[in-house]
Order: structure tokens, then C-alpha cells, then sequence
């Protein structure tokens, strides 16, 4: 899913810096930027995985 998107992402950016809406400086600090927030939320909010969900979803206490 990355690789397909970071391509598109490239290609709209270079569009900008050909049409001189920006600068490559802008769009390569914007790139670096959104890679460390990427990895910052990554590392803050990790994906659960399927085993976590079933362990947690599960409910031990004897029933009454």
C-alpha cells in the first residue's frame, strides 16, 4: 500500500514544483515531515493485531 501511494504523492508534488507553486526544498521537508509524524503515530498508537483483539475481547469471570 505504501510503495502506490508514496508514487502518486511523488508525482503530485513534482506537478507543483513545475508549476512553481512550490519549492523542492517545500516539498521535500513536507515529505520528511509527514514521514516522521507517520512513524511518531506509528509508535504512539500501534495496529492491534488479531491475537490482541481475541485475548482482550475475551471475558473470564465466572458468569452468575
Amino acid at each position: 500500500m505504501f510503495v502506490p501511494l508514496s508514487g502518486a504523492t511523488m508525482a503530485v508534488h513534482w506537478a507543483l514544483v513545475r508549476k512553481r507553486a512550490h519549492y523542492p526544498t517545500d516539498v521535500l521537508a513536507g515529505g520528511v515531515l509527514g514521514i516522521v509524524v507517520a512513524l511518531a503515530a506509528w509508535k504512539l498508537w500501534p495496529p492491534r493485531r488479531e491475537a490482541d483483539e481475541d485475548i482482550s475481547s475475551r471475558d473470564d469471570r465466572p458468569l452468575r
